[in-house]
């Protein structure tokens, strides 16, 4: 089960750097915002979603379904229901810090309403991803027990169209500061680190796409082992992590130096498993898109 050591691993990692960040904002710099606010707290949204994924791996994440009693596998779906909403709520919350961020740091008037844009975006799909977990089977225990009346979502639907928003709006975050970025005047050192910075973000969008893949074939060829979702969380953990660190990484790369100056004249400143345990409705679309 590697999932549980690689989720340990980049949560102690996502911890550090968002700590760090706050101590920077908080103490050092004494210029708290709500960016500071949101990724605290997508980061604690993430703290839960780890307990949820240990509880997953308890009941039987990875192992065969054939060895999981019908009270593990209903313990281990409803575990599923929750990260799923936590999943899309701390991914959210990161976006939105992000977002913020680029509204300190670019002023712009150009860029404003842009980032106003695709600040409402974010905020209305985020609530569908949300929400669309939440509310994914009426009555919501038909998640864990399909046993009862219940009407629920498509999942080709939710999982396509949450798949499709998550790669697009990650692939808007990185690419909407580049042309900005791209006049700043910069010493060596920010240059490369900013260069880095967002080669974590098409990296994450990779990740995602890799998730997207991963399924596909766990749904065409239809194994009955929740190995295969066992890989899902594991990229999953990827992407919420990286995507926290690369919030925090552009704001510490922006903030520690001395001002630097666009060509627009504008001033910046830088101061120093079956395909899920069952089969079941949503079990595929759960962190996939979502």
């Amino acid at each position: 089960m590697y999932a549980l050591p690689v989720a340990i691993t980049f949560l102690c990692l996502a911890t550090v750097v968002v700590v760090l960040r706050l101590v920077v904002r908080l103490y050092v710099l004494r210029k708290p915002g709500w960016d500071d606010l949101l990724i605290g707290g997508s980061l604690i949204v993430d703290i839960i979603f780890f307990a949820f994924l240990v509880l997953e791996i308890k009941y039987g994440l990875g192992r065969n379904l054939d060895e999981l009693s019908a009270e593990e596998l209903q313990l281990q779906l409803k575990s599923l229901y929750a990260t799923i909403i936590l999943y899309n709520t701390t991914l959210t919350l990161t976006k939105l810090s992000l977002i913020v961020l680029y509204r300190r740091l670019f002023p712009p008037k150009g860029y404003q309403i842009l980032l106003s844009i695709t600040l409402c975006i974010v905020l209305a799909t985020g609530t569908w991803m949300i929400f669309s977990a939440i509310l994914f089977c009426i009555p919501v225990r038909a998640f864990w027990d399909t046993s009862i009346p219940h009407t629920c979502l498509s999942q080709d639907v939710v999982w396509g169209l949450n798949a499709a928003l998550q790669i697009t709006t990650d692939l808007g975050l990185v690419v909407i500061p580049l042309p900005i970025l791209a006049r700043l005047k910069l010493p060596m050192r920010q240059r490369v680190a900013l260069m880095g910075v967002f080669g974590l973000g098409f990296l994450t969008t990779t990740l995602v796409i890799v998730i997207v893949i991963v399924i596909i074939i766990n749904m065409i060829i239809n194994i009955n082992i929740t190995a295969m979702n066992t890989t899902t969380v594991t990229i999953t953990i990827l992407t919420m992590d990286k995507t926290m660190g690369r919030s925090m990484d552009m704001d510490m790369d922006m903030d520690m130096d001395v001002d630097v100056h666009v060509d627009m004249d504008v001033n910046i400143p830088t101061t120093p498993t079956a395909k899920n345990p069952v089969s079941h409705p949503a079990a595929r679309s759960s962190r996939t898109g979502t």
